[in-house]
């Protein structure tokens, strides 16, 4: 059985709680940006798509089974999700989705986005 239906059979998928997403996703904020990694070890390039609004980040892609999965007759286990994911990540704070930078690198998906810079409006005082 292919891992990908085992995981959606018997886990609830990738989407089935914070406690089973996928990718493992840290999010971290400084004063100037967001910047979110997200583990995808195996996935080329052009597999995922990223889109960024406002209030949330998305990951989608896909992780090929290697070309010996077809092969076998036995899997003794199956830790790695192979499939299609997809992800929605919110963001704690107002972001600037223009200026954003995406890197991967290693296996990890960099995505660096700048903080929305607060409108200050002076008012004169009459």
């Amino acid at each position: 059985m292919r891992r990908d239906r085992f995981y959606f059979m018997f886990e609830g998928g990738p989407m089935g709680g914070e406690d089973e997403a996928y990718p493992l996703v840290d999010l971290l904020v400084t004063p100037q940006e967001v910047c979110l990694l997200a583990e995808v070890p195996g996935v080329p390039r052009q597999a995922l798509d990223v889109k960024i609004e406002e209030d949330h980040v998305e990951i989608r892609g896909r992780r090929s089974e290697p070309e010996f999965f077809a092969k076998a007759t036995h899997f003794y286990k199956l830790e790695a999700f192979y499939g299609f994911f997809e992800r929605r990540i919110a963001l704690p704070v107002e972001v600037e989705p223009r200026d954003v930078k995406v890197n991967l690198s290693d296996g990890v998906l960099r995505i660096r986005i700048p903080r929305r810079r607060p409108k200050v409006i002076e008012i004169p005082v009459k």
